[in-house]
């Protein structure tokens, strides 16, 4: 059953009703995850919460927003900005994804590396726990005491349904400089970012797709795409209006210097919504390039990223597959797509594709998801990077919140028998 609550009293009245009746409970937001944490298969009840939109208030002194779970993210940086303020979590789904659906699964975003995550910005929770109460954690005025909002954010639904959350805003930046920059290889993109962060500065975004990405794009997208072919590394400066002036000119100049086919910087905000249309892009075309794609999140430390997409093009290559990468440099946080004709023996290949990249992000010293979450989808491999202490410390909170594992069962914080490892 799918039931949409209103507002956080149904939404308490809904899980008491499913404690009492012992029927599990899955929390979903817009449904744009990636990894299936969403899925309800053991049955129950799915709650919906794209009805609790409300943005319930935006204090400009405090600088804190307190929303229900089903807001769209882009609709809250809007409101904010209206404000004067900043939110500045920016997944690439902003225009639908959910500042729930963003909490529940830790999501990060294009400027990740300068201004952090979503665990980053969020204060204070209310949460309904497995048996219909309501829990607070941390506080919705400035705060700096312990609280369980970390345990929260990034359960995937696993621990309690969140109904109520406070925000941190920022000032809203004094200037904004965006540039579309193309490469004839990833080399040049990874040198000129390496060399932006080597001077001190810190970029809002440091977005890099590679040439398999804008072919994607240019076949399939809408995207303001570059006259030439290559890899694009979308950069972009924030901060007080001198400054900005002054990292925009060595931007430029490092780019030349390591070889840029085409520097392109906005001038005006249709010129930047034109530049980030081209990333925004990226996935729905992606979608209609191939029969079925394997998508992974994976991170690694941004000094690996070099070597990370050197053996995901071996690793592709060798099987004969196509492998589209793009994602976030500033933190490391890659997307490797393999795409499939959909039969399975390229089903099979991809899967060994998924398995390698694995085996490599791990040896790296990096994480199997950096934002999409375990989910369905990474399950059988959480025991590749977790030893069984960290995953026993899992069953145990989860234990606390939910001794009847009635909260999206047999996801995260509930492993099944680990996949070996080969």
């Amino acid at each position: 059953m799918v039931v949409f609550p209103r507002d956080r009293d149904q939404a308490i009245d809904l899980v008491r009703f499913a404690y009492r009746q012992r029927i599990p409970i899955v929390a979903r937001g817009a449904g744009t995850g990636c990894a299936g944490g969403a899925l309800s298969t053991r049955g129950g009840i799915l709650l919906s919460f794209e009805r609790m939109d409300r943005i319930l208030s935006i204090d400009t002194e405090l600088r804190i927003g307190i929303v229900e779970p089903g807001v769209i993210t882009e609709d809250f940086q809007k409101a904010a900005e209206e404000k004067g303020l900043f939110y500045p979590p920016d997944p690439s789904s902003v225009r639908m994804c959910t500042l729930g659906g963003n909490v529940g699964h830790g999501a990060g975003g294009l400027r990740g590396r300068k201004f952090g995550t979503t665990r980053d910005y969020v204060i204070g929770i209310e949460a309904v726990t497995a048996d219909g109460h309501l829990l607070s954690t941390g506080s919705f005025a400035p705060s700096e005491q312990d609280d369980l909002s970390g345990l929260l954010v990034g359960s995937e639904g696993t621990l309690a349904c969140i109904v109520t959350i406070a925000l941190r805003l920022l000032d809203r930046p004094e200037s904004m400089a965006t540039f579309l920059l193309v490469f004839s290889d990833a080399a040049g993109a990874l040198r000129t970012a390496g060399g932006l962060l080597g001077r001190g500065m810190l970029p809002a975004a440091l977005e890099y797709m590679d040439a398999g990405a804008v072919r994607c794009v240019r076949e399939h997208g809408s995207g303001a795409l570059p006259a030439q072919d290559g890899h694009v590394l979308i950069a972009e400066l924030c901060g007080e209006n001198e400054r900005i002036g002054r990292q925009a000119g060595l931007l430029e100049e490092l780019a030349r210097a390591e070889g840029a086919l085409s520097v392109r910087q906005a001038r005006q905000p249709r010129e930047r919504s034109d530049i980030w249309s081209v990333r925004r892009a990226l996935s729905p075309a992606m979608a209609h390039a191939a029969r079925r794609k394997i998508s992974q999140d994976v991170c690694v430390p941004p000094e690996a990223v070099g070597r990370l997409l050197d053996r995901v093009g071996e690793i592709g290559g060798g099987r004969g597959l196509t492998v589209i990468t793009f994602g976030h440099l500033g933190d490391g946080n890659i997307h490797v797509n393999t795409m499939t004709d959909g039969s399975p023996r390229q089903e099979r290949q991809a899967r060994d594709v998924m398995e390698e990249v694995y085996r490599t992000v791990l040896s790296l010293r990096g994480t199997l998801t950096g934002e999409h979450g375990i989910g369905l989808y990474r399950m059988p491999y959480l025991a590749w990077e977790l030893s069984s202490q960290t995953l026993e410390a899992h069953r145990k909170v989860k234990a606390a919140f939910d001794p009847g594992h009635l909260m999206n069962p047999g996801k995260i914080s509930d492993p099944p028998a680990a996949k070996p490892v080969s």
